[in-house]
């Protein structure tokens, strides 16, 4: 993952590039953290269910090359992303925020990231 900052007026984007060797659809479970103001938010979704909200589909649409679900093997690059997306459809506190992101198998994780939002 690499976060840049065009100029100082411009927000930071998000470059994430990710690799997979198996295809993966409602067999894998997609959990979203989020901890701000002391309190804690979770939502886990099979991985092609989150294909069904729109925010999602445009966020995908927008910045990478995943363009359906199942997600066959191959590399996927999601570029110049704001994170969290701008339509995603909770608020984000002005602060610092924690965010997570990881993807499961059964009891097996098979992959996930952290990351710290500075929402000013």
């Amino acid at each position: 993952m690499l976060t840049v900052r065009k100029s100082r007026d411009s927000a930071y984007t998000s470059t994430i590039t990710v690799t997979t060797l198996k295809t993966f659809g409602n067999n894998v479970t997609a959990t979203f953290g989020f901890t701000f103001q002391n309190q804690n938010l979770s939502i886990t979704l099979k991985l092609c269910d989150c294909f069904k909200y729109s925010w999602f589909q445009t966020f995908l649409k927008r910045h990478s090359n995943i363009i359906s679900c199942p997600i066959v093997p191959g590399t996927y690059i999601i570029t110049d992303c704001e994170l969290p997306p701008r339509d995603f459809p909770i608020p984000v506190p002005n602060g610092v925020s924690k965010g997570l992101a990881y993807f499961s198998t059964g009891k097996e994780i098979i992959g996930g990231g952290t990351i710290t939002l500075r929402n000013i």
